[in-house]
């Protein structure tokens, strides 16, 4: 449990009610959510940069939250080692996730045969290897427990 001290309260915000919106499903309204809603981070943070351009030398002690200059989040970023270094998502991490349905959840990829990144980096023997411990749904219809590379959004 977090310390109350470490903990930062934020408003949500809401970016735009549509005209119009029909919904199906609660997930539905799950994904959406990223689109309707943004934290307002308190002006008393400081040492959160939020930006497409690369923070300055005065800054190094800063989080950044690095998007692309379309507006696309890229990662979260630390100055470590004279660089700035990505720490979220891990490129070359492995994620396990459970699924209803067995697909990934958006920006990963299941690591099987057909993901080339992975394949390339430690070869079709090590991703089927990790393939067989993937567990399947109770119909054994798809995989509900396996493993996701990140790809980005």
């Amino acid at each position: 449990m977090p310390v109350l001290s470490d903990v930062v309260k934020a408003q949500l915000v809401l970016n735009k009610l549509p005209d119009s919106l029909c919904l199906e499903t609660w997930l539905d309204l799950v994904k959406m959510l990223p689109e309707l809603l943004s934290v307002e981070v308190p002006s008393t943070i400081t040492n959160v940069i939020v930006s497409n351009v690369q923070p300055l030398d005065s800054q190094r002690n800063s989080v950044w939250f690095r998007y692309s200059n379309a507006g696309v989040f890229m990662g979260i970023y630390i100055f470590s080692g004279s660089t700035w270094t990505q720490i979220f998502p891990l490129l070359t991490g492995v994620y396990w996730v459970y699924s209803t349905d067995g697909s990934a959840p958006l920006g990963y990829q299941k690591i099987d045969g057909s993901n080339s990144t992975v394949v390339a980096a430690v070869g079709l023997g090590a991703v089927n290897a990790l393939a067989a411990t993937y567990i399947q749904d109770a119909t054994s219809t798809f995989d509900c427990i396996f493993a996701c590379s990140w790809i980005g959004f």
